[in-house]
């Protein structure tokens, strides 16, 4: 596995989903909670996405793109708001037990970057196909 596609995922990832919590924390706080809480996960998402995305781009690894799957879970521990369950969508589920929102969270997190995963490899295999990629 590349160390460097982990740890530019990993840093990208926690910075940029705490960077997204705050704007969810934000709304949520001056707004109404749920609205807060669609926003942090479909941030998160999207984050998620870009990040996996550019750090696979700049590989030249064929397969499945396990470094950058590795690193959005490492991402998650780095950002802050997973150690209260506030980074993903473990407050859906669990709101007042911060243990298990973390674990729905973490369990959550792990599930979405499986399928970014998939979808990387799909596009990058997509991209081989028709001769796009850089």
């Amino acid at each position: 596995m590349e160390r460097t596609a982990v740890v530019v995922t990993a840093l990208g990832c926690a910075i940029a989903t705490a960077l997204a919590n705050l704007v969810a924390a934000f709304v949520g706080i001056n707004g109404s909670t749920t609205g807060g809480m669609w926003i942090r996960t479909a941030l998160v998402i999207a984050v998620m996405l870009v990040v996996a995305s550019r750090s696979a781009n700049r590989r030249e690894a064929e397969g499945f793109p396990l470094p950058e799957v590795v690193g959005l879970c490492i991402g998650w521990a780095l950002n802050p708001f997973s150690w209260i369950g506030r980074s993903f969508v473990g407050q859906w589920w669990a709101d007042g037990n911060t243990t298990m929102a973390m674990a729905f969270d973490f369990g959550a997190w792990i599930v979405t970057a499986i399928l970014i995963g998939l979808a990387v490899k799909r596009v990058r295999s997509a991209q081989d196909v028709a001769g796009v990629r850089r």
